[in-house]
């Protein structure tokens, strides 16, 4: 007896390893390279080469839970479907496949009805399927329910579609694109004919490879929700100029961290976000309810730096909070008129700062702005370049608060304060004698001055602040 079950037992376990079980999920076999796993509904097959053929419905892999499978997911590589493979799987309610199949056998899908066909090939490779033993398949065959130009995801049974007029690139659909092997992606052939890509909401991963070799791609937009980026995705992508994004600049710095290997993209010298925009590593910040923006971040390492006064129809009012920080390859900078205020620490670290300019011709630009703390470099080493030489400053209306130092080592002299500056430092003008010019009464002038303790005096007749 126990010779007879050392026998027996190797073949009883030969018999059950078609079909295992992993956890939840049912596998098993299905051609000579091919595996299959169901689980919640969704038969996905995997695998190279073609499929067993089925000489009845009990030789199905799945016979024993047929009428349970909604959803069936052929891989990219399977090239064949088999004979009586999933006839009377009556609860089907969606098919995919790839285009590496070119056969259906008889009576495949005999008996489905009621479901919806995702096609990964064209129409034209769709026609070539129809046309190679594939009888009895009536209700797959019917192009009504297709739709084509499909791409893979890592979702079962949700699908991504692509299409291609007029050099646009467009991809919808819900889902993250599967990761392609170089030159796989299904729109490779047709790379040369790419001049811009929109990848539509609902999209969360483009697959690594996916627009290398686009040489000629010019633009691309991409979804809010986008996550991730694979590798080499943009690889060769040379001609691109713009990127829109949905979401934010924050957003956007998140997605550069997972896209690491897209220079092509990340070094697009024009970026749009929902709340600012890149210029040629210059990174803007909209402020709310103005037509200004604040400079939040320079990327580039120059030894010049040019800041303009407008962008994008925007003018440049803030320097934001470091904004150059510890830039030590800074050496000459040009501040425009615009510019208001120079948040904390903007400058601070750039060791090597020695000169900025103006290029407007206005005179002391530097005593006409807010500037924040831990300047340092900025408000001392440098040596600020003026067009004219006079003794007389005049400080901008918009000027609100003169912080500490803010005007250090400026040399005895008149200096004209607005009346609406509220908040006045100590120390902030240094030797400067302090005129107020204004058309408010003399006595609220004197109040003014006493209350933040500045010598005044009262000179009407030279108001000319802009």
């Amino acid at each position: 007896m126990k010779k007879l079950m050392s026998f027996l037992f190797p073949l009883l376990l030969c018999l059950l390893l078609p079909l295992t079980v992993q956890g939840e999920a049912l596998t098993g076999t299905c051609g000579a390279d091919l595996t299959w796993a169901f689980s919640d509904g969704t038969l996905t097959i995997s695998g190279t080469g073609n499929m067993d053929d089925c000489d009845s419905l009990e030789d199905q892999p799945w016979a024993d839970f047929r009428e349970d499978i909604i959803i069936i997911y052929v891989l990219p590589g399977v090239t064949s479907i088999g004979y009586q493979a999933f006839e009377n799987c009556t609860s089907l309610t969606s098919v995919a496949l790839p285009k590496t199949v070119s056969s259906m056998g008889l009576f495949a899908f005999y008996n489905c009805s009621g479901f919806s066909v995702w096609y990964e090939g064209t129409l034209n490779e769709w026609d070539k399927i129809k046309n190679i033993d594939s009888k009895f398949n009536e209700e797959l065959l019917d192009t009504s329910i297709c739709t084509f130009n499909y791409i893979y995801t890592d979702v079962s049974g949700v699908g991504l579609t692509w299409d291609l007029k007029d050099g646009l690139l467009t991809i919808s659909g819900t889902g993250a694109m599967t990761d392609y092997e170089q030159g796989t992606a299904p729109w490779y052939a047709e790379r040369e004919n790419i001049l811009s890509v929109a990848i539509e909401e609902g999209v969360t991963h483009i697959g690594a490879n996916a627009f290398e070799s686009c040489s000629l791609m010019q633009t691309v937009s991409l979804p809010s929700a986008l996550a991730s980026v694979g590798k080499y995705a943009f690889y060769g992508c040379s001609s691109l100029t713009e990127v829109a994004f949905g979401s934010t600049l924050s957003a956007w710095e998140a997605l550069k961290r997972e896209a690491a290997d897209n220079a092509g993209l990340l070094n697009a010298p024009s970026v749009n976000c929902t709340d600012g925009f890149i210029r040629d590593g210059m990174v803007y910040a909209y402020n709310s309810e103005e037509k200004t923006v604040t400079l939040t971040r320079c990327d580039r390492s120059d030894a010049e730096i040019w800041i303009p006064d407008t962008i994008e129809g925007y003018a440049v009012t803030v320097i934001g909070g470091n904004a150059f920080n510890n830039d030590d390859t800074l050496v000459s900078l040009r501040i425009p008129l615009s510019v208001a205020i120079i948040e904390a620490n903007a400058f601070n670290g750039c060791l090597n700062l020695e000169t900025v300019d103006y290029s407007d011709g206005y005179t002391c630009q530097r005593y006409q702005m807010d500037i924040g703390s831990n300047n340092y470099y900025l408000n001392t080493q440098a040596a600020w370049q003026y067009r004219q030489a006079t003794p007389e400053y005049t400080l901008p209306q918009s000027l609100r608060r003169l912080d500490a130092y803010a005007m250090q080592g400026t040399p005895a002299a008149v200096v004209a304060v607005p009346f609406g500056v509220t908040s006045v430092a100590e120390d902030a003008l240094g030797d400067a004698v302090t005129l107020i010019v204004t058309d408010r009464a003399e006595t609220e002038v004197t109040d003014w001055c006493d209350a933040h303790d500045l010598q005044w005096t009262v000179q009407a007749d030279i108001y000319s602040i802009p």
